[in-house]
């Protein structure tokens, strides 16, 4: 049976970097990337701004396999979409930035949902610890990975239900309903925090 294609995932710095070098804006790119924090790319010998090639292909690659998976998904096979997530996670990536661990934190976030409705609460709390494991700071992309940490959980709890399991399925409850909690947490901090930054009229 097929199942939506994904949940809706934070708007990624590193999908409006690789955006925009899609549309060819290039000029301007080194400057745009010290902004925001983001490492910025080499130098030529003559000084002007080169792509970092290494992290474009990694963007890239990870935009594709993304709707390479959601065209597996609306085929109704969760499988393939799982092995095409799974070539940006356990494939060689660049050096960690902010881009690098968003665009794994929503992979492992994913892959997690993914096997969850596979049944497979295992792996998918595996990938939801990996991910947790890269986004450590208070982002969208942390909260995200707890969203998805209670999802499964709340799937776990379902299977048990009806495997008659009723003090696991209650187990499963109270980690889905703590998991939710601490994402709706942070994405309550990274409000104020974004709030704050805000110029005042």
């Amino acid at each position: 049976m097929a199942t939506s294609p994904r949940h809706p995932a934070p708007l990624s710095r590193a999908w409006l970097f690789a955006g925009a070098l899609a549309l060819g804006a290039l000029g301007g790119l080194a400057a745009g990337c010290q902004d925001q924090g983001a490492p910025a790319p080499s130098a030529s010998s003559e000084g002007r701004p080169v792509v970092d090639t290494t992290l474009v292909a990694f963007l890239s690659k990870a935009r594709a396999a993304n709707h390479a998976a959601d065209l597996s998904i609306t085929n109704g096979d969760r499988q393939a979409a799982i092995k095409h997530l799974r070539r940006v996670t356990e494939a060689a990536r660049p050096r960690v930035s902010p881009e690098v661990v968003e665009v794994l934190a929503d992979a492992h976030a994913r892959l997690g949902e993914l096997l969850a409705e596979e049944g497979d609460f295992q792996a998918a709390s595996r990938e939801v610890d990996a991910g947790l494991a890269l986004a450590t700071e208070v982002t969208l992309f942390r909260a995200n990975l707890f969203m998805a940490r209670g999802v499964v959980q709340e799937r776990r709890m379902k299977a048990l239900e009806q495997a008659g399991d009723t003090s696991g399925a209650a187990a499963a409850r109270a980690a889905a309903l703590t998991a939710f909690e601490t994402a709706m947490t942070l994405q309550e901090k990274v409000i104020e925090e974004a709030l704050a930054d805000e110029p005042r009229e």
